[in-house]
């Protein structure tokens, strides 16, 4: 075949293409105008095991100490529970963390996008600011994630590596960022 014939038919061939289809594979499904501020939360973990979710919940309360100042809202309870066991959280982890928010996308808004589309709407929710459970590849311990705007539009990362006999691990992440 010629090479020159080849080029000019497949580029005849993309051109021809109608709009609507290309208008349509770039229509996201997620609508930031559905996103709901909550003040209590369960986190569920999503990492699969043999074909099945865990039943690893972590459970939240948010307070908000001065209603006129948006980076004083601060958890006031943080309950884990592995497989219907609590696992004791000691305050000393989470009482101190203040600037937290927790924004969510209605279940019902979700099971309306056809599973075909899902993964489009799947990238706009990974960055929503609500914590996320990760379980270790030997089920041994649970990672919780917590993206947290902070000011001159930067963020951090709180990060809890959780063992099922309550050892705890907190880590913060700030990039470095400018005003």
């Amino acid at each position: 075949m010629n090479r020159r014939h080849f080029l000019a038919g497949t580029g005849l061939s993309a051109a021809t293409l109608p709009l609507s289809f290309a208008e349509e594979a770039n229509e996201s499904p997620f609508d930031p105008e559905k996103v709901e501020r909550r003040w209590e939360f369960t986190a569920k973990c999503v990492q699969s095991t043999e074909g099945t979710l865990p039943d690893i919940q972590l459970h939240l309360k948010l307070t908000k100490e001065d209603p006129d100042f948006r980076w004083n809202d601060r958890i006031k309870e943080f309950r884990l529970v592995w497989e219907g066991r609590p696992i004791e959280v000691a305050d000393r982890f989470w009482n101190d963390i203040s600037g937290l928010q927790i924004d969510a996308y209605p279940d019902q808004e979700i099971a309306k996008v056809p599973e075909d589309s899902r993964w489009k709407l799947e990238e706009h929710l990974e960055n929503l600011s609500q914590p996320r459970l990760t379980l270790s590849e030997d089920k041994g311990t649970v990672l919780i994630e917590w993206r947290i705007s902070q000011e001159c539009d930067s963020h951090s990362t709180i990060r809890w590596i959780v063992s099922k006999k309550g050892t705890v691990l907190r880590h913060r992440d700030t990039p470095f960022h400018e005003c």
